[in-house]
């Protein structure tokens, strides 16, 4: 299979069979439970699949948090694959021959630690070691042919947030920010230690300028309180992340997928035909409200709107991008070293001709 590059004229063939994503909702295509309404204090388990999501495509909710697709969905098909949720496998509606390509088993609203029920990342791990030592992937192949990608994007923050006084700003956050990262690693190491070499690994994006966050202020602003999480927990990736590859992961080929710079670039520095960057397209008619919301006393009503046209919206609602917005993130970690943490990402996916 010849992949071509989505910025410039570069071809080749891809370097993994398979790929593994292992995060939270920035990541899963489809393993919250759709029949499961039960309500928690980030919404019903089951709200993407809820009417509006899923609008652009495939035209209905497909359990994703976008009016599409997400950066999962753009990585697997620049790589030619079509890793499938591991919630399908699990409760059987995808057999064994399914899984070639790779299993998704991240889950919205998960997080590194317990976070309402949502499988977090260490029992994902434990769910793919459990493929691994059925013999559905052997590990000599997967040392070579198969690639992590490993991301969270604040859901352990936002639950600090919700359990402390204080919130964002309790004087405990360095240190919770340090237990964040800790477990990252001890993630990390558990996937070197079942065998995996090559990992895609995102750093935090800039939590402030979401639009749970710039609602207060009419979605014309970031809050720079809440942003200040995010390059201390970046700063602290880096360092426990290089030092982890140096003692306990020296095999490991990995690149970063950096969502602070890509984000920065696109909402605060370069054009990019989003008219209203920080406004989302699903906006809740009420400030605690929730894309997919409805009046279940008045005929099931929406308690939401909708943009006439989401691919002029970077976000779709109060946390997550939509399918165009993931599209100009993935365009931009494509198209330079800068968003990647130094290496090229065609480069590291794709032999090139």
């Amino acid at each position: 299979m010849v992949v071509q590059k989505y910025i410039g004229t570069a071809e080749g063939r891809p370097k993994f069979n398979t790929l593994f994503a292992i995060g939270d909702s920035y990541l899963d295509t489809g393993n919250r439970n759709p029949v499961d309404g039960t309500q928690t204090e980030i919404g019903p388990v089951n709200q993407d699949w809820l009417q509006p999501y899923g609008i652009t495509f495939p035209r209905n909710p497909a359990g994703r948090f976008s009016d599409g697709f997400l950066l999962t969905d753009y990585l697997a098909t620049f790589m030619g694959l079509n890793p499938v949720p591991y919630r399908l496998y699990s409760t059987g509606a995808a057999a064994l021959p399914a899984l070639r390509d790779g299993v998704n088993f991240a889950v919205g609203g998960a997080g590194v630690f317990d976070n309402l029920g949502f499988t977090k990342t260490g029992d994902q791990i434990t769910q793919l070691k459990e493929l691994v030592t059925a013999g559905v992937y052997d590990p000599s192949f997967i040392a070579d042919s198969s690639l992590i990608l490993y991301g969270v994007s604040g859901n352990d923050y936002a639950a600090f947030t919700r359990n402390n006084a204080g919130g964002i700003s309790a004087t405990g956050l360095p240190v919770f920010i340090q237990q964040v990262v800790a477990q990252i690693m001890a993630d990390l190491r558990s996937l070197y230690a079942l065998g995996f070499r090559n990992f895609a690994v995102t750093k935090l994006q800039p939590v402030g300028c979401l639009p749970t966050y710039t609602m207060a202020f009419d979605y014309t602003m970031c809050n720079d309180i809440v942003n200040a999480l995010t390059p201390m927990h970046n700063s602290l990736l880096d360092t426990e992340l290089n030092l982890n590859m140096q003692l306990y992961m020296r095999e490991a080929n990995l690149i970063y997928l950096d969502m602070e710079t890509v984000f920065n670039d696109i909402l605060t520095r370069q054009p990019t035909g989003f008219p209203t960057v920080l406004k989302p397209c699903c906006t809740p008619n009420f400030f605690t409200g929730l894309c997919g919301d409805v009046d279940i006393s008045n005929n099931r009503q929406p308690l939401y709107s909708v943009c006439s046209n989401p691919s002029q919206a970077f976000f779709w609602d109060n946390n997550h991008p939509t399918s165009a917005g993931w599209q100009v993130v993935f365009e931009r970690l494509l198209s330079s070293p800068i968003f990647t943490g130094g290496k090229s990402l065609p480069e590291f996916l794709l032999t090139l001709y």
